[in-house]
């Protein structure tokens, strides 16, 4: 132990020692210290707390000290003393401190209370099993290992979560049980989190299976664990790249990225060319080539922004805004009217995360031949900056048709600007002072007007295979 931490702790026990419900600022100290980070540091300000509050704690947890004493003067196998019991009954109090105190308490007296906790572990309270698990993960006896493998299945999370950390501190002889864990849907989850939380290459093979066949939205949890397994899961992942099957391949890039190095890049572009139908490889190495955020990935990442998966645009088009500075704002320009949404809106916040600088880009593309183009680079530049004069330089374009500011008039009219309508704005023109904004207004007027009286195209729908007319 540190020789900083062992003084706060044997502060921290002078100060539980000495301590009286009136210390109201020693009391609020202890609270305070309850949030340290160290495992050691809250024990000691549990036990404080709880000597302080509860006298027959205090008593019980003399018994435990003497009682260590005697097992570390004896060394032969004791039995547990009465004191178990006590923290025995102790186990499910749901207050915090308490319940640290408890799960310490019986850490302490170690393998003589293996047996109750294991009993323990199958308690119709969430808090008993919760705490058992806790307190069997301090004590680290092998033989509740099958036990808390099975408490990944519990029905609460909580429950779980203490079942992971138990086996977190078991390490690698836990792995090959918890491992048979990930082909149950109950546990898949929490057992990738504790295969994580221990850290051990050796999983990463089963990790990997697990993970094609994972929710999308659970990847995460597996990247988590591979993140914490780090460089020992290198050479399983680079051999599953070179797999036959897509989904594989997707997911050996994914945790790929979570242990990307900076020589890594070009083994992400070399995945960004992946031909598989469904484009699963493409998106995964978009994504890590953003993380990465090296300038090189920028023309590959061009490319696959016109990719026909709207997935691989989306993680390419966001890579290409943390990759590439200013000059990739005209190709960013085409997806503001790209046909799927969620691209649009990510081209719309790299130009809003450019700021001011992408204005005159943005005001070219409200008389881009596209609507959606013209529509979302309005919204775009009302949210970079809201700018009642727009209008009027629209209609002073130079070299633009009536027809194309007309266009542009009704995307700012379309992106809810806050503005009069485009006919309205240009009627009240008409009887402007200066001759050449009137002209251009009238123009454009005449343009809106048409476009309001043209009648429109008879509207069909198919209806057992034939199309009728309304």
């Amino acid at each position: 132990m540190d020789s900083e931490i062992a003084l706060k702790i044997e502060v921290i026990q002078r100060i539980g020692a000495s301590l009286h419900t009136e210390d109201t600022s020693a009391i609020y100290f202890l609270r305070r210290v309850f949030g340290h980070q160290v495992e050691e540091v809250k024990d000691a300000v549990a036990e404080a707390l709880v000597a302080l509050w509860h006298p027959e704690f205090k008593q019980a947890l003399r018994d435990v000290a003497v009682f260590v004493e005697e097992r570390e003067r004896h060394s032969e196998e004791m039995s547990a003393p009465p004191c178990a019991s006590f923290f025995l009954q102790a186990l499910g109090n749901s207050e915090t401190y308490i319940w640290r105190c408890v799960d310490c308490a019986l850490a302490k007296i170690g393998s003589p209370v293996v047996p109750d906790l294991l009993k323990a572990l199958m308690h119709g309270e969430d808090n008993v099993r919760r705490g058992a698990a806790s307190a069997l993960g301090r004590i680290g006896d092998p033989v509740a290992i099958p036990a808390l493998v099975s408490l990944l299945r519990d029905r609460k999370v909580w429950v779980q979560d203490c079942a992971v950390h138990a086996l977190t501190r078991y390490g690698s002889p836990a792995v090959p049980a918890v491992i048979e864990e990930l082909r149950d849907e109950r546990s898949r989850l929490a057992a990738v989190k504790a295969l994580g939380g221990i850290g051990d290459a050796s999983a990463a093979p089963a990790l990997l299976q697990a993970m094609q066949t994972a929710n999308p939205e659970r990847t995460w949890e597996y990247w988590k664990a591979f993140q914490k397994i780090g460089q020992g899961a290198r050479p399983v992942l680079l051999e599953a790249l070179q797999d036959p099957y897509e989904f594989r391949r997707a997911s050996a890039v994914e945790a790929l990225s979570a242990i990307a190095l900076e020589t890594d890049v070009p083994l992400f572009l070399e995945a960004l060319r992946d031909t598989g139908t469904f484009g699963r490889v493409r998106d995964k190495a978009a994504d890590a080539l953003g993380l990465l955020k090296d300038a090189s990935a920028v023309p590959a990442l061009r490319e696959a922004c016109r990719d026909r998966h709207a997935a691989v645009r989306e993680r390419a088009l966001s890579a290409l805004g943390t990759c590439g500075g200013m000059e990739i704002l005209p190709d960013v320009i085409e997806r503001l009217g790209d046909p799927n949404f969620r691209v649009q809106q990510i081209a719309s916040m790299i130009f809003v995360s450019r700021g001011s600088a992408s204005i005159p880009l943005l005001e070219q593309a409200l008389v881009h031949s596209t609507e959606n183009v013209r529509i979302t680079a309005a919204s775009t530049l009302q949210e970079i900056q809201e700018d009642g004069d727009l209008p009027l330089r629209i209609l002073r374009l130079p070299d633009v048709e009536p027809a194309e500011k007309a266009a542009a008039l009704k995307a700012l009219e379309k992106a809810h600007h806050p503005l009069p309508t485009a006919v309205t704005f240009c009627r009240d023109l008409a009887t402007n002072s200066d001759p050449e904004l009137r002209q251009a207004a009238e123009s454009v007027l005449s343009c809106l007007e048409k476009e309001i009286t043209a009648p429109k195209p008879p509207s069909t729908r198919r209806f057992f295979g034939w199309k009728l007319k309304r």
